[in-house]
């Protein structure tokens, strides 16, 4: 009888032990599907992230280009406004000489006149 008694004990620790092991295996294996699921949004989530990053270096370097563009029209745009007022002195110059030109000449006339 004693040994009967030993033995349902020993099987009862032994049911108490498999049952223990099963729930920790049961936590475990629910954490380790939290952690798989984490991992698959995470991955989700920086492909997301170097997605829009890359869209958003293209984006930039697209609008440096035109910001670059837009320099060079402003450059050549002063450039010709440069060109265009050099001219423009030149003409009051040579309008400015014809002014003194004529007025020599019709000074001259005059006093061939006479």
């Amino acid at each position: 009888p004693g040994t009967v008694q030993q033995l349902q004990l020993q099987n009862e620790e032994l049911q108490r032990a498999v049952r223990d092991r099963d729930d920790r295996l049961a936590r475990a294996e629910a954490n380790l599907r939290a952690l798989v699921e984490q991992s698959r949004t995470s991955s989700a989530e920086a492909a997301r992230l170097a997605s829009e990053g890359g869209t958003a270096w293209r984006r930039l370097d697209e609008e440096m280009k035109r910001a670059e563009a837009a320099e060079r029209t402003v450059k050549e745009a002063e450039r010709e406004r440069s060109d265009m007022l050099r001219a423009y002195r030149a003409v009051v110059d040579e309008r400015s000489q014809l002014a003194a030109t004529v007025e020599e000449l019709a000074t001259e006339r005059s006093r061939l006149s006479q």
